[in-house]
């Protein structure tokens, strides 16, 4: 059976009642690795330690604004994928929000938690494929190694020992 690999999800949340309902939703859909932030800056600081594979990230902080925020987390790495959530319904704002790299913008809705769900399984399903992909290709090498090690010993014996080869 496949083991499920649980992707490490930021949320970063200044409204403390909405920041638990996020984490309640996706541990509810068994995403564990969940850490929250109140701050923009916390945020940059952890993802510096350490790669989250999704920041669900609100627009409107205390600290600073989600594009300033995207921007940073883009410049550090772009693979990260980020969802901009807003109470915003600005157009304007979706769209600058996917030109500076989010995967998309959810208004904070009745729908908000389950579109949010929906991305955090989309991540787990990214980081299942680059966890199998890197597995396989470990074993390629491996085997290529393993290949290029017997090939040497041959050729070590067949010139120095000869006489083994004619056994």
């Amino acid at each position: 059976m496949k083991e499920t690999i649980s992707p490490k999800i930021f949320v970063v949340e200044d409204d403390s009642f909405y920041q638990s309902a996020v984490k309640q939703a996706l541990r509810k859909n068994n995403f564990m690795d969940v850490e929250t932030f109140e701050k923009g800056e916390d945020c940059l600081n952890s993802i510096r330690e350490k790669t989250p594979d999704l920041v669900i990230l609100d627009y409107q902080l205390d600290d600073t604004d989600g594009l300033s925020l995207l921007k940073q987390i883009k410049k550090i790495n772009s693979r990260i994928q980020v969802i901009m959530v807003s109470t915003h319904e600005k157009l304007q704002l979706a769209l600058d929000s996917l030109k500076y790299g989010a995967e998309d913008y959810i208004h904070k809705d009745k729908d908000a938690l389950y579109k949010i769900n929906f991305f955090a399984k989309e991540a787990r399903v990214k980081k299942e494929k680059f966890v199998e992909k890197r597995s396989s290709r470990t074993w390629e090498i491996i085997l290529g190694l393993s290949l290029a090690v017997i090939v040497t010993i041959y050729f070590i014996l067949r010139y120095n020992y000869p006489e083994l080869m004619n056994l």
